[in-house]
């Protein structure tokens, strides 16, 4: 239990009101005090030693702990100005790293989740997706497994970190650690353990056999690798957020498109097993294949998101990704 009341922790920080009993699950007495004492100001050890009363190393290490876990962030140009991070982020952490989280009542994960969502949702960035105003290095895609060599032979570093949509959500039992960062979007605070390349395709290939997309940034081609998430149509902010809003083609970027050959498809609903976004669906007309009376398939191109999971099941080949003229290519 909280030794004390901590409105202007709260405030400052932004913790919703779901979170506020369970608040010294997430920060400690001491990370609070930080906060409190830079009071939304940017700060150096020298500065938060002068308020807290103790001296510039201790206050260094203080503030350096709390930076490792998600409750200060660093100014991009000065690194020895602190500012205070937000619950958003320390949950993001959390739900990563610390090992309790998974531990917290399914009620109070839920409702995080649905918070988190909602954050995310009103963040500029994403504002500016749904408008189709934010450039393609902000943006996303889907990338079919026949393209996985070249993309992943842009980049040197690798370093596996778990899922936070899936971790977050909690609604399916696909694989959690998924998600991949390359190179210099590897940072101190990245974590995770770091992976071989052969590793790396090892773990995308098996996320595909689990139904788990590849979502890759949009810009690849021009600006390199940065990372990959595997992702679901369940757990996935990106993809529930377009879901909800209707935004395919400008959030995420549609580079691929679901070829379907009927003449040599035995309708056996791998496919549709397979589809997030009912491309493929049975239909009540009913076919005869091998003397197997079978629901056949519909096609409806005009929902695909290009993700190729339809394809790598396929056991007959009938579905091939075609690549699209994509405008800004």
């Amino acid at each position: 239990m909280l030794k004390k009341t901590r409105d202007k922790f709260i405030k400052l920080f932004g913790v919703p009101e779901v979170a506020v009993p369970y608040l010294d699950l997430f920060v400690t007495e001491q990370e609070m005090d930080i906060v409190e004492a830079m009071d939304g100001k940017a700060m150096t050890a020298e500065e938060l030693a002068g308020k807290l009363g103790i001296n510039t190393e201790k206050a260094r290490e203080l503030m350096e702990n709390a930076y490792m876990k998600s409750v200060l962030n660093k100014d991009k140009q000065d690194e020895d100005l602190y500012i205070a991070a937000n619950f958003y982020e320390k949950l993001n952490y959390s739900c990563k790293f610390d090992d309790h989280y998974p531990d917290l009542p399914k009620k109070l994960r839920d409702e995080l989740d649905q918070w988190c969502y909602e954050t995310y949702k009103k963040s500029p960035i994403f504002e500016k997706r749904l408008k189709g105003e934010a450039d393609k290095s902000s943006n996303i895609t889907y990338l079919p497994l026949d393209e996985l060599d070249e993309y992943l032979s842009k980049s040197k570093r690798f370093r596996l970190v778990p899922c936070d949509c899936r971790n977050l959500k909690d609604a399916c039992d696909r694989p959690r650690e998924t998600c991949i960062r390359f190179d210099d979007n590897i940072t101190n605070r990245t974590f995770g353990r770091e992976i071989t390349k052969e590793e790396a395709k090892e773990i995308i290939i098996n996320a595909n056999k689990k139904g788990l997309m590849l979502q890759v940034n949009a810009d690849w081609r021009e600006n390199g690798a940065a990372g990959v998430c595997n992702c679901c149509a369940c757990c996935c902010y990106p993809v529930r957020a377009a879901i909800e809003f209707n935004s395919k083609g400008k959030f995420p970027i549609v580079e691929y498109l679901a070829i379907y050959d009927e003449s040599t498809c035995t309708h056996c609903g791998r496919c549709v097993k397979r589809c997030y976004f009912g491309v493929f669906t049975f239909g009540s007309e009913e076919v005869e294949i091998n003397r197997k009376i079978r629901k056949k398939i519909i096609y409806d191109p005009e929902k695909c998101w290009g993700c190729g999971l339809c394809s790598t099941t396929c056991p007959t080949k009938s579905i091939v990704m075609q690549k699209l003229n994509v405008e800004g290519e």
